[in-house]
């Protein structure tokens, strides 16, 4: 399931994050422990067995001094025995997903040409000596970690293509 949360912080800074959970439960609990760190929520909204949902903010953000997930809790068993909505918010999220992971992969890729021609460079232009078996070391450690980044991403099970 996939969670995506707006919320403002204590200090007043926007939040908007998504999350990937296997199930409902680990999705709860992270939930909880963003109401306990202060945070106001604007949107929460899941996808979960390809339905689209959006949770109750005025349970979310309720200040009892009970547990204010209990409500929640009730509501959100309720969401998922309930039909999905419509397919249009899905698609919308799905596409913000599908955009970011692209960024990331952009961004992944600069870097690891970035790095290589770093590491060219200093194999050309470097004296020997210890600086330059440093920063040789840590260019390919960081080339291993972007090739690493992709091809974890392209065999990820929820490595996201554009949605139809």
């Amino acid at each position: 399931m996939i969670l995506h949360v707006v919320s403002i912080t204590p200090d007043q800074q926007d939040r908007d994050f998504s999350c990937y959970y296997d199930d409902p439960e680990q999705a709860y609990d992270f939930l909880l422990k963003v109401t306990e760190l202060g945070h106001l929520f604007i949107k929460v909204e899941f996808v979960f067995n390809r339905g689209y949902y959006l949770l109750p903010l005025e349970t979310l953000n309720q200040e009892l001094v009970a547990n204010p997930f209990l409500g929640l809790r009730q509501q959100w068993e309720q969401c998922l025995s309930q039909p999905a909505v419509s397919r249009g918010p899905l698609v919308s999220f799905h596409r913000r997903l599908v955009d970011s992971q692209q960024t990331y992969l952009t961004n992944l890729q600069e870097t690891l040409q970035q790095t290589l021609i770093l590491l060219e460079t200093t194999h050309n232009y470097l004296g020997e000596g210890p600086r330059k078996d440093k920063l040789i070391q840590q260019c390919w450690m960081t080339i291993d970690r972007c090739h690493r980044s992709i091809a974890h991403h392209n065999t990820s099970p929820w490595g996201l293509r554009s949605a139809a």
